[in-house]
């Protein structure tokens, strides 16, 4: 799912078509390396597309039968024709004909566009009990949690695939914006600034923008010129997505829509999921957003995805007090911090408040991000516990997770940036 190693694979595939110009698999190969190239932008997408095409038409030349070609069928009904009809239908084809991991990859992706979340879960969850070890679907199950707002498992996730595969690309970008999303504003930023060069210099520019626009929205300007030129350039795919995220984030719905105008024009796919990213979540109430996307696959459900909207634009300064009391006494009478996938969103909508109001909040109200502000709750907690002769025959990493935790990584080292010390030694001095 990077460059390099697509080009590698499909060297390979030509040696092998050379050779065996009758094995449909290579054929489909090469039609997969073509498919990922112009799905992920590295290549112009209707360009991608028409050198895809004639190695899908002689794979079905070749054998129609293979349960893989009803799977590229899928891909090319989904990707490039927006017809979900037809791509459920060449993927039941292929169950029929033989199950495979790629299947369920495949239902999830389609139904997470339709709104559908419930079921990709189930689906992701079975291709994830047969292969425990495909970057794919830690992405895809990530994915899912991101359109959900739940930001701290879709990192979680995110970060399994990059752990099973830690030159993979493809969870990246995501990984990036649900570090953003979260309010964990200096994390995302530190993330896209770290992100390797050449590989990655667009979306380090484009990560880099996004952050800017909610934190500093006045040092946006650069990377949007730096966007605005690859619009005609080779990446010009991955620019016009990047752009209309950061355009969104700025307030200028205008120009995201306009854009939004042209990559649906130009077929872009990775438009299909323009309904359900969370980013874009402002531009859904605009007629002209609904009325540009109903030509992607018509009328969407989109009866799981998140549809609260926002009430303001800014906290206004003088609510910081109050909502800070506000915020205090929840944190104390409801400990919500106990539950390990508490999300920003979820914590907002418990004071009635959406999540980039509090962001504001703990960054102007407690000088702290989500993160630091509920991880600060579970060490107190943490704290609590280790004192309790009721906990004592926990072991440290049993209490972290009493406490709310749910990664012994991150539990250790906020502890120790918390304290100045390791949670063994912590609970050594007071067992003395």
């Amino acid at each position: 799912m990077s460059e390099p190693e697509i080009e590698t694979g499909m060297k390979i595939l030509r040696k092998i078509i050379a050779d065996q110009p009758d094995f449909p698999l290579a054929h489909l190969g090469m039609h997969l390396g073509y498919t990922l190239l112009g799905t992920l932008g590295l290549m112009s997408a209707p360009e991608a597309f028409t050198k895809a095409h004639p190695f899908l038409e002689r794979a079905i030349e070749l054998d129609e039968t293979l349960p893989e070609v009803q799977l590229h069928l899928s891909f090319k009904s989904f990707l490039q024709d927006w017809d979900l009809p037809s791509a459920y239908q060449h993927l039941n084809k292929s169950f029929e004909q033989r199950p495979s991991v790629e299947y369920y990859q495949s239902m999830t992706s389609m139904l997470v566009t339709e709104g559908k979340l419930q079921a990709a879960h189930n689906y992701i969850d079975i291709a994830l009990q047969i292969d425990p070890f495909s970057t794919i679907s830690f992405h895809l199950k990530g994915f899912l949690f991101y359109v959900q707002e739940r930001y701290q498992s879709a990192i979680q996730y995110y970060e399994k695939s990059l752990e099973v595969k830690p030159d993979a690309h493809v969870s990246l970008a995501e990984l990036g914006q649900a570090f953003l999303l979260s309010g964990d504003h200096q994390r995302a930023l530190s993330f896209f600034e770290e992100l390797p060069v050449p590989a990655d210099d667009l979306l380090k520019i484009g990560g880099t923008t996004m952050v800017h626009a909610i934190t500093s929205p006045e040092k946006a300007s650069a990377g949007l010129r730096l966007l605005e030129k690859e619009l005609e350039g080779p990446q010009m795919d991955r620019a016009t997505i990047l752009l209309i995220l950061c355009y969104t984030l700025l307030g200028k719905n205008d120009q995201a829509l306009e854009l939004l105008a042209r990559a649906i024009e130009l077929k872009l796919p990775v438009v299909v999921y323009t309904q359900i990213d969370p980013i874009l979540k402002p531009l859904r109430e605009f007629p002209e957003f609904q009325a540009l996307t109903r030509q992607i696959f018509g009328k969407q459900t989109l009866e799981d995805v998140p549809t609260r909207k926002y009430k303001k634009a800014l906290l206004p300064k003088g609510k910081i007090t109050e909502y800070k009391r506000q915020l205090t006494t929840l944190m104390e009478k409801e400990k919500p911090y106990l539950r390990p996938e508490l999300s920003l969103r979820e914590l907002a909508v418990s004071l009635d408040l959406p999540p980039n109001h509090l962001s504001q909040l703990l960054n102007e109200g407690f000088a702290q991000n989500f993160a630091e502000f509920v991880n600060s709750y579970r060490i107190a907690a943490f704290q609590a516990k280790v004192a309790d002769p009721n906990f004592q025959h926990l072991t440290l990493l049993g209490l972290a997770y009493e406490s709310g935790f749910n990664s012994k990584t991150v539990f250790n080292t906020f502890f120790k940036k918390k304290t100045g010390m390791t949670p063994a030694a912590y609970r050594k001095q007071q067992l003395r």
